[in-house]
């Protein structure tokens, strides 16, 4: 069986290491001895990119993948009560995370160096409305190992037969001989890590080994009320009996305790991993967050910077037009000497009486 961890390292793998990565994990398998997993890591399907982009988004940006599978519970929850209201108030939230989730694969497979094509996109997108329709398609792309994109006709179920990896790994493994433990694969730890699960196998190990018990008691008592059919005693008489039942019973004790102890760790780790998925959804968030401030405040410098240099152009301009107006006004200035001085001249030159009339005027005195 190959590991679920062997998994998510291949298809967390950018497309062009996707080949390099299985070779490697191949022939790690093969020199370890195990020569099946080895064969069917390297039969695993390499994603296409618009497949790779999701599974990288549930790697990457995990609170846009449980937005979408949450639109998708609620929408699923009111179709199956046939409530057409509900589904008429959630069409705007379907479309919104619809574009936020396309929207985030393009972004992350941007910053992986792999943009997407507009055929690619159409394939998120798609597949996001797939798994807001059908709960299989959606715990397939919450798995992160697609191997291609979904679609769904708008009626019936979406085909997930060969578009998951685990799937396709689990199909072809052999079933476990009888009295065998079965390998536990991603979806058996996930529901044995499940409390109410756990719980329930600890009531039911309780209940078979008080039946056992039972069994053996009426056993005893029909024993004894069966009479020999030899006087001698018999080799199993009542003390030989009397031994074994506490054995047994102190087996079934230490049987008992063993599943309520493996119980408890089982709830314990579910407490854990929630609070793990807890704290993701939380360091996810602030990741948005604080990008988000990031992109404002780099903005923001690059509009202060602008409106600095616009500023200090301003200032020179400020300058040289405060310099102009100065010239200007000892220009004015000037001008306006100039005036009062040709103004005088003038105002003197019709002060001074006329040559002629001077000379009129001697002949008479003579």
């Amino acid at each position: 069986m190959i590991g679920a961890d062997v998994l998510d390292e291949l298809y967390a793998a950018d497309p062009p290491d996707f080949v390099a990565t299985r070779s490697r994990l191949a022939k790690e398998a093969r020199e370890a001895g195990d020569r099946e997993s080895a064969a069917r890591i390297g039969s695993l399907r390499k994603p296409g990119v618009a497949a790779w982009a999701v599974n990288r988004l549930v790697r990457d940006r995990p609170v846009e993948v449980e937005a979408l599978l949450d639109v998708g519970r609620r929408m699923r929850e009111a179709q199956s009560r046939l409530d057409m209201s509900r589904l008429k108030e959630l069409r705007a939230d379907r479309e919104r995370v619809l574009e936020s989730f396309t929207r985030a694969a393009r972004f992350v497979a941007d910053s992986h160096g792999h943009p997407l094509s507009v055929d690619a996109a159409a394939g998120v997108r798609s597949t996001a409305v797939a798994a807001l329709a059908d709960e299989a398609a959606a715990d397939a792309v919450a798995g992160g190992m697609l191997v291609r994109t979904l679609d769904y006709a708008g009626f019936g179920e979406v085909d997930v037969s060969d578009a998951v990896a685990e799937r396709v790994v689990q199909a072809s493994r052999p079933a476990s001989p009888r009295g065998e433990v079965e390998p536990r694969t991603h979806d058996d730890t996930d529901r044995a890590d499940d409390p109410t699960d756990a719980a329930r196998g600890a009531e039911a190990a309780d209940t078979e080994a008080g039946e056992a018990r039972n069994a053996e008691a009426e056993g005893a008592a029909t024993s004894s009320a069966v009479p020999s059919s030899s006087s001698a005693p018999s080799s199993r008489g009542p003390s030989s009996r009397a031994t074994s039942r506490p054995g047994a019973s102190g087996r079934q004790t230490s049987d008992r305790k063993v599943v309520q102890a493996e119980a408890s760790r089982r709830r314990h780790l579910a407490r854990c991993r929630e609070e793990l998925d807890r704290t993701d959804q939380e360091l996810a968030r602030a990741s948005l967050v604080e990008a988000e401030a990031r992109r404002c405040a780099e903005k923001a410098s690059r509009r202060r910077d602008e409106l600095a240099l616009l500023l200090q152009t301003a200032e020179q301009e400020a300058d040289a037009a405060a310099r102009a107006a100065t010239e200007a006004t000892g220009e004015r200035e000037d001008a306006a000497r100039a005036h009062a001085q040709a103004r005088a001249a003038l105002d003197a030159a019709v002060a001074e009486p006329s040559v002629e009339g001077t000379l009129g005027e001697a002949p008479a005195s003579r």
